[in-house]
């Protein structure tokens, strides 16, 4: 029987569950299911293309909103409802005024996509500014009620990665069909940005949420984070290189000359022809979906954390094993206060904390603490130069990815359901 899905992603920043659902929608209509995917115009990146209607929210629809949706629930007569993110979406509404309700009038089944699964890591997020804010609204009633539509949702979507593969059956694999190494276009992507056979390249990539205005109190860290890699890339010595893919450049040419290559968001076959041509990659967001895409193609993956903080760097030194270089005491001279973060700049750290414990996803990848100056730079070495080390990282990604790809697929879950 062939259902119909309506696909919802309507917040401009959540461009990992965005993707996520694009997936899905991809794969249920290759299926023969009818898709239509109705999303924010900041990420028509990630969301358009696909061989099935999509209809692009324009910037400052408000209310009307609400009309459009309307529509597309009247035309489509949805078997199913798939929200990317349901706090996203859902935030959204409130934002622009629309009647909650909107989302679950009708007879259609409501599926959310649970990236943090919600309900083991609680409601309640750290900052590294040292607050605590709440997943939904600001205003505690509306939060509550979202709370309870929230965990009345029949159906949640587990997406893994980040979510434990064991941890419940609505668990499903976020990963694209096995993408074949592009030899050639990687080899043109080294070519473009002037790398030979002796450079190493090492490729760090950002979304706008992480590039904070000059007004924000987490400008320090978002822009120190950068400085930092790019010191560590320095030392690594003159055949290293870093490649950025973000919205905006960093000012990083001083410390590595013609080694800092910057290049914008790229459509989906680009980006992974110059993952394809890298030699490591470094995250500082460990839910990045960027992470899989990596590890798919068999590159390496290095994740940025920090679980220290101190409103002086005085008071982040004394809580180091090792005594900081007078580089790094320079560097938190500059960011400080600084919080604890999983997710930079922005934190996360206790909150993502129960999701990780035990989750073969840490196991897969090298989680490195930012401020330990030997470790990080002892491991950037190793996968870069060490054989042995790099084809054991290799094979424990290889051995999680094929633990996730035992899983359902989105489009094999959401047709279980229906």
């Amino acid at each position: 029987m062939k259902d119909r899905h309506l696909f919802v992603s309507l917040n401009s920043n959540s461009w990992g569950s965005a993707a996520i659902a694009r997936t899905i929608a991809d794969e249920l209509s290759a299926m023969g299911d009818q898709v239509v995917s109705f999303f924010h115009a900041g990420i028509s990146s990630v969301m358009a293309g696909g061989d099935y209607r999509c209809e692009a929210l324009p910037e400052h629809m408000g209310p009307l909103v609400s009309v459009v949706l309307d529509n597309l629930k009247a035309e489509l007569n949805p078997t199913t409802i798939v929200l990317a993110d349901y706090f996203a979406n859902a935030n959204f509404f409130y934002r622009m005024g629309v009647v909650p309700d909107l989302l679950f009038s009708g007879d259609a089944s409501i599926l959310a996509i649970d990236p943090w699964h919600l309900e083991h890591t609680g409601y309640q997020v750290d900052t590294t500014m040292g607050r605590t804010s709440e997943v939904g609204p600001e205003n505690d009633q509306d939060r509550s009620w979202y709370r309870r539509h929230f965990e009345s949702v029949v159906q949640k979507l587990k997406p893994v990665p980040m979510v434990s593969p064991a941890v419940s059956k609505e668990c499903f694999c976020t990963l694209p069909e096995s993408i074949a190494p592009q030899v050639t276009a990687g080899r043109e992507w080294r070519n473009r940005l002037g790398l030979s056979g002796k450079h190493k390249a090492i490729l760090f990539c950002t979304n706008g949420w992480q590039h904070p205005q000059e007004q924000s109190p987490l400008k320090r860290i978002g822009d120190g984070l950068p400085r930092l890699l790019a010191e560590h890339v320095r030392r690594l010595g003159s055949s290293v290189h870093l490649v950025h893919v973000g919205p905006q450049a960093y000012p990083l040419d001083q410390q590595l000359e013609r080694r800092y290559h910057w290049l914008p968001s790229l459509p989906p076959a680009e980006f992974d022809a110059l993952v394809n041509s890298v030699d490591l990659m470094v995250s500082a967001n460990i839910s990045a979906v960027t992470i899989a895409k990596a590890m798919t193609l068999g590159v390496p993956v290095v994740v940025l954390q920090n679980s220290f903080s101190g409103s002086t760097s005085v008071e982040v030194a004394q809580l180091l094993a090792e005594r900081p270089s007078t580089w790094m005491k320079m560097w938190l001279d500059q960011v400080v206060p600084l919080g604890s973060f999983a997710l930079w700049p922005i934190g996360f750290h206790r909150f993502l904390a129960p999701l990780l414990k035990d989750n073969p996803y840490l196991s897969a990848l090298r989680a490195i603490e930012i401020l330990d100056e030997q470790m990080m730079h002892k491991e950037l070495a190793a996968l870069l130069y060490n054989r042995t080390q790099r084809e054991e990282q290799l094979h424990r990604q290889a051995g999680y990815l094929t633990q996730i790809r035992a899983l359902p697929s989105g489009a094999q879950a959401i047709k279980a359901i229906c």
